[in-house]
């Protein structure tokens, strides 16, 4: 079996996922997933999920988790830390929409390859 790439997000310094699922009903109620999720029940574990946030995105804003740390710090905010040390040859930049009048409709099949609800087991 192959290997499935690892998704992550951070919720307000809060909640952290790590897994392979995908955010869709497939994922969740069909595919042989594997996320944990942790949640965040005091200030050290904010931290902590803080500076997993803040190593994540200075790998790529090409700087240090301490520069964005501080950046957020003398911002107030974390988008506008993240423009602060987004100055870098490499960086994250905005993904262009290529299509914005294209179909709204569903492609024919998504039904089956994403249903609407979660699978009911046998």
């Amino acid at each position: 079996m192959g290997t499935r790439p690892v998704k992550v997000l951070i919720v307000d310094n809060e909640i952290v996922r790590i897994g392979s699922s995908n955010l869709n009903n497939r994922s969740m109620g069909l595919g042989t997933e594997c996320d944990l999720v942790i949640e965040a029940s005091n200030s050290a574990q904010r931290h902590a999920i803080a500076k997993l946030r803040n190593q994540l995105l200075a790998e790529h804003l090409a700087t240090t988790p301490e520069a964005l740390a501080a950046a957020v710090a003398e911002h107030g905010s974390l988008i506008r830390g993240i423009e602060a040390c987004n100055h870098n040859e490499r960086g994250l930049r905005p993904f262009p929409e290529t299509d914005i009048d294209g179909p709204i409709d569903p492609i024919p099949g998504t039904n089956v390859l994403d249903p609407k609800e979660p699978l009911k087991l046998f």
